[in-house]
Formats: C-alpha cells, sequence, structure tokens
C-alpha cells in the first residue's frame, strides 16, 4: 500500500475522535473537564502532523557556509545572478543558497506558479515533484537554450565536466565544477529590437 492509504487511515482516525470529543464535550454535564477533548485531539492531530515534517536541526549546521556558497556569494559584482545545477540536483540543493544571498531558479515550495512551469517546459520538462519543485536541468540541450538566458543564470553547477559554447569553468572543488553562463542576461534590461 501506498503513502495514501496510511495518510487516509489516519485522517479517518482523526475525524473519528474528534466526533467523538465533540460528543462527549456537548454531553458534559458535571464533568466539565471532557470540554478539554476535542482541543486535545486537535492539538494531537497536529503534533502527529509536525513530528515528522519539521525538521529538528542544529541551528549552526544551516548556517555553516561550504566554499562553494561562500565563493557565489563573493561573485556578482554588484549585479543580481542566479543559479540552477546540471544533471544533478545535489550539488546545491534548492533553497540552499539562500543563506548566502544566492538566487536559484529551481526552488523548492509547496506551490510553484504554473506559469512558471510552462516556461520551463519550453526548455525541458520539469524534474522533481510537479508543481512543488524543480530541482534541476536534466538535458545538455537545455543549457543552450534562450530561455535559461532570460532567467539571469550566470553560473551552472554540476559535479560534472563539460565543454559546450558560452560556458566557461571558473570552479572547481571538492567534486564540483561551476560554470559560467557567459550568454546569460541581466535581471533587467531594455529590448532594442
Amino acid at each position: 500500500l501506498s503513502y495514501e492509504w496510511r495518510n487516509l487511515a489516519v485522517f479517518g482516525a482523526m475525524l473519528l475522535a474528534t466526533g467523538v470529543a465533540v460528543a462527549v464535550s456537548l454531553r458534559a454535564g458535571r464533568r466539565r473537564w471532557l470540554v478539554l477533548a476535542a482541543p486535545l485531539v486537535f492539538t494531537a492531530d497536529l503534533v502527529g502532523f509536525a513530528w515528522g515534517f519539521i525538521a529538528f536541526t542544529d541551528p549552526a549546521i544551516p548556517r555553516a557556509q561550504t566554499d562553494l556558497v561562500r565563493w557565489l556569494g563573493e561573485q556578482g559584482d554588484g549585479q543580481p545572478f542566479r543559479v540552477v545545477s546540471y544533471p544533478q540536483s545535489d550539488v546545491l540543493p534548492p533553497d540552499t543558497a539562500m543563506l548566502a544571498k544566492v538566487q536559484d531558479v529551481r526552488g523548492y515550495d509547496t506551490v510553484i506558479l504554473r506559469q512558471y512551469v510552462e516556461y520551463w517546459k519550453l526548455m525541458e520538462e520539469p524534474s522533481g515533484l510537479p508543481y512543488s519543485q524543480i530541482n534541476r536541468l536534466a538535458r545538455a540541450e537545455s543549457l543552450d537554450s534562450a530561455y535559461l538566458d532570460l532567467l539571469n543564470v550566470r553560473y551552472v553547477l554540476s559535479r560534472d565536466e563539460f565543454e559546450r559554447p558560452g560556458y566557461r569553468r571558473v570552479y572547481q572543488r571538492d567534486g564540483v565544477v561551476v560554470y559560467e553562463n557567459l550568454d546569460a542576461l541581466p535581471r533587467a534590461f531594455v529590448a532594442t529590437q
């Protein structure tokens, strides 16, 4: 059975427990302490959901910057730029670089705008969770796309070495290679043609 069956069973159990708690609360009579049954069931439901969903992490771990994140944070010469990974998604997971104020075209959120997903599809089919995560470029042809240049992607992060026109290697350390996209357009510009 898939995880959905477990979620459905938990939902049904919590719905039943809430109904029982409300019925008991309405008939509490002299036993006023039973009025607490419904809030206790709600609290148990929220804690049960959040316990496996919210990460309990030492705050120092996300703040620890790798050499790559530090290097990216030093780039840009005051001009904003974005990064993307190719073809693996584990080079710098989406949203990780935000701690160094480095912007990423991928991202991980509960909702990604449909228009952005449709734009990404002009380059390739998004990888990751549909309408929830775009985690990498998967096809080499996408590196040549003008749509990628329009997204202001200045750096491509990879574990693989590659040679393509319009890219030059600018960083290599600890199994990570960073290529500069020489055709990346500025964040904002005036189109003259």
